[in-house]
């Protein structure tokens, strides 16, 4: 089996990318002009350009590895185990709006499996990673708090915007937070009690996947059947919802989520 050894050196030169992507992002939130995609997302040249900005360091400092990105799709190297997964913008809605929670991830897959994770929330100023011994540095300290184990009267669920519009969640307390990645480190990190995930693609959980499980939570389809992100590696979206949580909470609250009827939603034609 392939290993790739995430050294200090590699650590910084990423975070310093990061940092770099943040100021840019930050310094265009401002006026940023949006398109709809095919899909029905929304889609900024700050995407674009974050996205290539990555891709372009990456390429150059790892000329040997593959890279996947939201809007560029996946070089395909023969023989290369590593994947470098970029989502230069999670929570482009957030970022349109003035919500907080928008972040840029960088995950890093070996032979298809999540092994390291960089994620970054510029406005709120938050910089979580796995170093090179699996564990979780948030802000440059080690995650003290693990997820939580059980519900309790402070216990919330991260959601997406429109998750209550597609599903029931009874659950008393549900917050957006703002993007996929974020919902699920908050988990990892032990400030949300799970995060509950209609639709996503690779780029929206590889690296909050690898940071999830290096805290020792789990990631599963709301069915309970077990989730692999190689089956999203061809670009496509989620078949069925996910939901991340530690394992001795993940039943519980599945449990109270359930599909809704559909009924004709309050929104703009061709928007998400």
């Amino acid at each position: 089996m392939f290993s790739f050894a995430l050294t200090p050196e590699i650590i910084t030169r990423v975070l310093g990318w990061l940092h770099t992507a943040g100021l840019f992002a930050l310094g265009r939130q401002a006026d940023a002009p949006a398109s709809i995609k095919a899909d029905g997302t929304q889609v900024t040249p700050v995407d674009l350009e974050l996205e290539r900005y990555l891709t372009t360091q990456i390429n150059h400092a790892f000329p040997d590895h593959n890279v996947m990105g939201e809007e560029s799709g996946r070089t395909s190297r023969a023989g290369a185990p590593v994947t470098w997964v970029i989502d230069p913008l999670d929570g482009t809605s957030a970022y349109l709006e003035g919500i907080a929670g928008w972040a840029i991830a960088v995950g890093i897959l070996v032979e298809d499996r999540p092994v390291y994770g960089f994620h970054y929330a510029p406005r709120l100023n938050e910089m979580t990673f796995t170093d090179q011994f699996g564990q979780v540095i948030r802000n440059g300290l080690p995650v003290k708090r693990l997820p939580q184990e059980r519900w309790h009267r402070r216990a919330y669920l991260a959601v997406g915007s429109a998750s209550n519009y597609d599903y029931r969640l009874n659950i008393r307390r549900c917050r957006t937070l703002g993007s996929v990645s974020t919902n699920i480190v908050y988990t990892a990190c032990g400030l949300a009690a799970a995060a509950f995930i209609p639709k996503a693609c690779a780029w929206d959980l590889a690296a909050p996947l690898a940071i999830l499980q290096s805290q020792g939570a789990v990631l599963r389809y709301l069915s309970g059947g077990p989730f692999s992100i190689s089956s999203l590696l061809d670009g496509s979206n989620l078949r069925e919802p996910l939901v991340a949580a530690h394992p001795t909470l993940i039943d519980q609250v599945c449990r109270h989520i359930s599909y809704r009827p559909p009924t004709s939603p309050l929104q703009q034609p061709g928007m998400r």
